[in-house]
């Protein structure tokens, strides 16, 4: 990331300068859990020159949309996350288990899978505020939840998607319980996800990935959207999967990417195309641990200067990291691996 000249990151090395935090008061709203408390999101700038701080991520989703703009695109996102509800251990002393420790149906709600009915207000709660919520379900691990919060203009998303994670660790703690994003909290149950539902409308909201007699049924500019995740792709573990955690969930045997490609309705893809069109065309971004909740600059970075040529020149039928432009992105050269880990850290070699 560029500093401007006089600027200084925060570190040890420079003493951590402050920052001013400029409240952005279109975003006050009241808590729903805490009586006469209002949150608001803040906009970060240089104490001296008042310009936007180049470390702060909401600022640089503003700069990429802007990017956006002067092609006439505009990024819709829908955020995905899971979290595990854990309890005290009484047999391990600062330790946690799942809060349901029995199995249960996936994709289900009820006494079995939340016997305590915490999913339900986590749900309300997240209406109240205005998140967008839609849906809340247990998902494949014990104790492991997910409420889907519903797609809007990629800022937007990204607040609620923000509020939606410091609501659920709030409530959770009001209850007793530790919620966690971490991407492995148990070895031996399932991975938490953040994935990313991404689409491109044009000015007057008409969605711009659909061409029923392009390639695959996508616009060129979608399908360049798709090579630039497939391009970056390594550089995006980076933002995705910040921990040592993270990379405990990415395993072959799990329904996440080991492979830089790309499918239809595959969810062993790092980038996943559903089969529906029109308004609902879009892709998924699966790469993600629950964690790093203010990356949706990352993704939506990379597409702008692709699009510029998009409109005379084709896309490449091979993309790099990838065996091809695959339908179902199960080609013998495309097959995850099981990556190497160190017996002692779990780390991949």
């Amino acid at each position: 990331m560029r500093m401007r000249a006089g600027q200084r990151e925060e570190s040890f090395e420079h003493g951590f300068p402050d920052s001013l935090a400029r409240p952005d008061l279109n975003t006050l709203v009241p808590l729903p859990w805490e009586e006469d408390v209002v949150a608001c999101l803040v906009d970060l700038e240089d104490p001296v020159t008042h310009q936007p701080h180049p470390l702060d991520s909401r600022g640089a989703l503003k700069r990429v949309l802007a990017e956006f703009a002067q092609f006439g695109l505009y990024p819709v996102v829908g955020p995905e996350l899971e979290f595990y509800l854990c309890e005290p251990d009484p047999d391990r002393p600062g330790r946690y288990r799942p809060y349901a420790g029995h199995d249960s149906a996936v994709y289900t709600v009820g006494d079995l899978a939340d016997p305590n009915g915490t999913l339900a207000r986590l749900l309300d709660a997240a209406v109240e505020l205005e998140l967008g919520a839609i849906a809340a379900a247990h998902e494949y691990g014990r104790s492991q939840f997910e409420i889907n919060l519903r797609h809007s203009e990629a800022l937007d998303s990204a607040d609620r998607a923000f509020r939606f994670r410091a609501m659920i660790e709030e409530i959770a703690a009001h209850e007793g319980l530790l919620a966690t994003f971490m991407g492995k909290p148990f070895n031996g149950d399932e991975g938490s996800g953040f994935h990313l539902h991404i689409s491109l409308v044009d000015a007057e909201g008409a969605n711009a990935g659909e061409d029923a007699d392009g390639t695959h049924g996508l616009t060129p500019v979608m399908r360049y959207f798709i090579a630039g995740m497939m391009v970056h792709g390594r550089a995006l573990m980076v933002f995705f999967n910040p921990t040592v955690n993270a990379y405990r969930r990415i395993s072959a045997e799990a329904l996440v990417p080991t492979r830089v490609c790309w499918g239809h309705d595959q969810r062993m893809a790092l980038v996943r195309v559903p089969n529906e069109r029109g308004s609902s065309t879009r892709l998924e971004l699966r790469l993600g641990d629950g964690r790093p909740i203010r990356t949706s600059p990352t993704p939506v970075r990379w597409p702008p200067a692709s699009t510029a040529s998009a409109a005379s020149s084709s896309p490449p039928s091979q993309w790099r990291g990838c065996s091809t432009w695959t339908r179902n992105c199960w080609a013998s050269r495309c097959r995850p691996r099981s990556p190497r880990r160190s017996r002692r850290s779990g780390t991949i070699r």
